[in-house]
């Protein structure tokens, strides 16, 4: 179960079906590095190429699972050629940081082309009409409906003119699913860092299981500075977004 400030921030940044997004996460990278770990080995190919295919398998995937929720719509950052969900006004954005352990999400240069810059400079698609608390769903338990009742309801104009963006950050090659994070994105830095804001979970692995390791400290979403373009090679291999 999520800490009770993990779940209130999952609210408010997904609305009513942000505790349900958060709980399919691990699972949801998790059976896709399986699938396509599976898929190198059965093309019998030398190169990896095939796993490669990840980064583009994890948007995929995430159109699946939450595409279809109530509020939810699909958007396209200039020059991707790609979706991104976007729930309750916050764009959910998969990033394959690394192919192994040596190195984090905050030594990773975030801002490497155009289309991901776009996330935070795009103007969002306009909101379909917002969640209607007669849908009956499951996993809401009473403080989950007081807090949306209260203050949740009304952020997601908010969150979509901020152009919020909630980032899976994961490390990834056919030997394992190294690393599994997730948080909101308080500023990208001149230099193509990205910094976590006031929701971020670090998830790690062992024995088969993703579980929860740790959280990063409070930050401002408003604070930073806009990002100058940055852009550098990237590994054969990963072909990212």
């Amino acid at each position: 179960m999520v800490k009770s400030d993990e779940r209130t921030r999952c609210l408010e940044l997904f609305g009513a079906d942000g505790p349900l997004i958060r709980d399919q996460i691990p699972d949801l990278f998790a059976n896709l590095h399986a699938r396509m770990a599976d898929a190198q080995e059965v093309s019998g190919q030398i190169s990896r190429g095939v796993y490669g295919q990840i980064w583009r398998g994890a948007f995929e995937e995430l159109q699946k699972a939450f595409g279809h929720l109530q509020g939810a719509i699909m958007f396209t950052p200039q020059g991707a050629n790609y979706r991104v969900v976007i729930v309750n006004g916050v764009a959910i954005f998969a990033w394959r940081y690394s192919l192994g352990h040596a190195s984090s999400a905050d030594t990773e240069r975030f801002a490497t082309s155009g289309a991901r810059l776009a996330l935070f400079e795009q103007t969002r698609p306009e909101l379909p009409q917002q969640f209607d608390f007669g849908i009956e769903r499951s996993h809401l338990i009473d403080e989950d409906v007081e807090i949306l009742n209260s203050r949740a309801a009304n952020l997601a104009q908010v969150l979509a003119d901020a152009k919020s963006t909630v980032v899976i950050a994961y490390a990834s090659s056919v030997d394992g699913l190294h690393s599994l994070e997730w948080g909101l994105v308080s500023h990208i830095d001149k230099r193509g860092y990205l910094h976590w804001g006031d929701f971020h979970e670090k998830l790690n692995i062992g024995e088969g299981e993703l579980f929860v390791v740790g959280t990063h400290e409070p930050g401002d979403f408003a604070s930073g500075e806009v990002p100058s373009r940055v852009v550098k090679l990237r590994e054969t291999e990963s072909c990212d977004a």
